[in-house]
């Protein structure tokens, strides 16, 4: 039986070959057959555009959109402009999704935030959830506390209503290149006023082999901006459920603070120097090395700490050019 509801698909694209048809195809398959496919091609240089438009001539319900090369943000903002469905969910095009996840997810889509189970493969973290609903400001805190934050901040796995992003116009921060994931669903979770959480594993996330924080870095600027939208954000979030997120402001201070590390360590020793010596005096960073109840366990981390409370920014920097890192 054809339900009437349209759920919208987002999907952006670039240089996922390799995986695209998978993904498409698990969609293609699904048990809940009324969803429009928006392929979002950002730029890519391999033939995951000729693999969109491939599918798009064989099955009406794909769209596909071509734009130069901006960014996963950028694409899933497309997506956001173009559906018309009266929900909305992310895909990302190397992962894919088994057969009933969208007939499990629009069970419940009287809901404002559906959350179904996740995991990774063929290694990673599984995200595997007891089903339950949550209603009004107390028992949405204690989901929030219990499912979301602080790991779990991630846009795909979830089913949204195109009334609440449209009425209060949530797109991704296109100058975010990390932790845009986070801001835009706290944002979205500032709107809502039910959640279900259910166990179905129906979304499987893609652990690529090779990939590690130390591999992304980000700048001075990049690290204040970023910290001063999520640290709002967050804040928004403590008013709205009256609850305490210091112990997952300060995860992801320290978290995007090493990536900053990782971006300076190759610089020669003044430039470190006079890196950290701006970047520690943060008032957005300088908390994380003065509160000793969220203080982590490390080694390198307590004698990083140690350093700065002493104001040793020429041993420091030495450490930061042998170490090359913070976590």
């Amino acid at each position: 039986m054809r339900n009437e509801t349209l759920v919208s698909i987002i999907v952006p694209v670039y240089n996922s070959a390799q995986y695209l048809r998978k993904c498409i195809d698990s969609i293609l398959a699904q048990s809940y057959t009324e969803f429009e496919l928006l392929l979002i091609n950002d730029g890519s240089e391999d033939h995951s555009g000729l693999i969109c438009d491939d599918y798009a001539q064989s099955d009406n319900r794909i769209q596909v959109f071509h734009q130069e090369n901006a960014g996963v943000s950028a694409a899933r903002n497309l997506g956001l402009e173009k559906h018309t469905g009266e929900h909305f969910l992310f895909i990302d095009s190397d992962d894919y999704i088994q057969e009933r996840y969208l007939e499990e997810l629009m069970k419940y889509a009287s809901c404002d935030f559906v959350q179904c189970s996740c995991c990774s493969e063929p290694v990673g973290n599984d995200y595997l959830f007891v089903d339950g609903n949550f209603e009004g400001s107390d028992e949405i805190k204690q989901c929030l506390l219990k499912y979301i934050y602080p790991e779990f901040t991630v846009p795909f796995g979830r089913l949204y209503k195109s009334s609440i992003q449209r009425k209060n116009k949530l797109f991704f921060d296109t100058y975010l290149y990390s932790g845009e994931d986070t801001l835009w669903v706290s944002q979205y979770l500032l709107c809502v006023h039910s959640l279900r959480v259910s166990s179905y594993i129906g979304y499987i996330y893609v652990h690529h082999v090779g990939e590690h924080l130390s591999q992304k870095s980000i700048s001075y600027e990049h690290l204040e901006y970023t910290l001063h939208k999520l640290l709002i954000s967050y804040s928004d979030l403590e008013k709205r459920y009256d609850f305490d997120l210091t112990g997952v402001r300060y995860s992801v201070i320290i978290y995007f603070f090493h990536r900053y590390i990782v971006y300076i360590a190759n610089r020669n020793y003044t430039e470190i120097r006079k890196e950290l010596e701006k970047s520690c005096a943060n008032p957005l960073i300088k908390g994380v090395f003065y509160d000793k109840k969220y203080l982590l366990k490390g080694k390198k981390m307590k004698l990083f700490n140690c350093l700065v409370l002493h104001d040793m920014y020429s041993v420091l920097a030495l450490y930061v050019k042998r170490w090359k890192r913070y976590l």
